[in-house]
């Protein structure tokens, strides 16, 4: 069999979170459906076939999509708990107000991140303010 490749883009409101590759047995695909009752049923129509796609962990990267856009709080709402993107998305946090001058805010994500005590208080010395690093 030969293999057609596509990328379906996953989005969040107008912005790209990430594509998947997705391949087509018979070539082309003419369209694509859904079914509004059950959102993870999809339907492509190729020239003479009709492929359903089963869609899994559609909101696996939205968490990073939003971090990336600096909006915190709905990036930890996707994160559904994973400690370790709490984290990444509380360092992120972090540094985003330390360049902001917010530092009492930064040093409060901070010490919710798996930064060092090291890493943070050497960040805080270098920029010669010690707003903040009390708070940490």
């Amino acid at each position: 069999k030969q293999w057609y490749q596509r990328r379906v883009a996953i989005t969040a409101g107008d912005e790209s979170v990430t594509t998947e590759p997705l391949r087509s047995p018979t070539g082309s695909f003419i369209a694509f459906a859904s079914d509004p009752m059950v959102k993870s049923k999809v339907f492509a129509y190729a020239k003479d076939k009709l492929i359903k796609i089963k869609i899994n962990n559609e909101d696996k990267d939205v968490w990073r999509f939003y971090m990336d856009l600096n909006k915190f709080e709905e990036a930890e709402k996707y994160a559904n708990g994973d400690q370790a993107k709490i984290f990444e998305i509380t360092s992120k946090e972090g540094d985003y107000n330390f360049d902001l001058g917010n530092y009492d805010h930064a040093a409060t994500c901070y010490a919710s991140s798996n930064r060092s005590f090291e890493e943070v208080t050497l960040k805080f010395i270098t920029q010669a303010t010690d707003e903040g690093l009390m708070n940490f």
